[in-house]
């Protein structure tokens, strides 16, 4: 399942803006569909699972 930029950074604890941003620099893989960026629910899951297993940070 895709998610929306405001969904998927509502997950992430980051803003829509942050995720896009990251999104146009290739840090965080995502689809353009038309003029939106959608990201893997399942990707968003393993960037979460694996956040919590370290104390690094995998994003600014």
């Amino acid at each position: 399942m895709l998610l929306k930029a405001d969904e998927a950074a509502k997950r992430l604890g980051v803003t829509a803006q942050q995720l896009r941003t990251m999104a146009r620099s290739g840090s965080i893989p995502s689809v353009r569909c038309g003029t939106r960026y959608m990201f893997s629910e399942a990707l968003i899951a393993r960037l979460l699972a694996r956040r919590s297993d370290s104390a690094v940070c995998l994003w600014p």
